[in-house]
């Protein structure tokens, strides 16, 4: 049949139809592939050697496509942490806690320390913790000298 022959196109799977009172089949594209795996329309993959970009199988007209995007990195959930550099094979690094939301409600640095404004003759301070959200205040007794008159 003139024009039957199977289409090459790269990075798309086609598939053999027969076509009812036709002579030639026809191929339709079934599925994107990277060579070695095949992904239905909507799906997606990471792409190799770029973990910051995902591959997506989309339709495009008549044919099928793969479309690149890039990933986007979610923010810190607390104003208490920084995102550390992603590790080697990662896109985003991980959120890190690094400070506390203090006694006024201003940040104050792990190992701070300060007189407590709630609790006299205390000192507050910046601890790291296991717990959500990461920190906790530290309240220490103050321990005073009288004062000599």
């Amino acid at each position: 049949c003139p024009g039957s022959k199977q289409i090459n196109q790269a990075n798309i799977a086609y598939e053999r139809k027969k076509v009812p009172g036709k002579c030639c089949d026809i191929y339709v594209p079934v599925a994107c592939t990277d060579g070695i795996k095949n992904y239905t329309v909507g799906e997606e993959w990471p792409v190799p050697k770029d973990p910051c970009r995902v591959a997506r199988c989309e339709k495009d007209g008549n044919t099928l496509a793969i479309v690149h995007h890039q990933t986007e990195c979610d923010p810190c959930p607390y104003d208490t942490t920084i995102r550390e550099l992603p590790k080697e094979g990662e896109c985003c690094g991980k959120c890190k806690t690094v400070a506390c939301i203090g006694e006024e409600g201003f940040k104050v640095p792990f190992g701070d320390r300060s007189l407590s404004k709630k609790k006299p003759c205390y000192y507050v301070k910046c601890v790291p913790s296991s717990k959500e959200p990461g920190y906790e205040l530290k309240y220490e007794h103050v321990k005073c000298v009288e004062n000599l008159v």
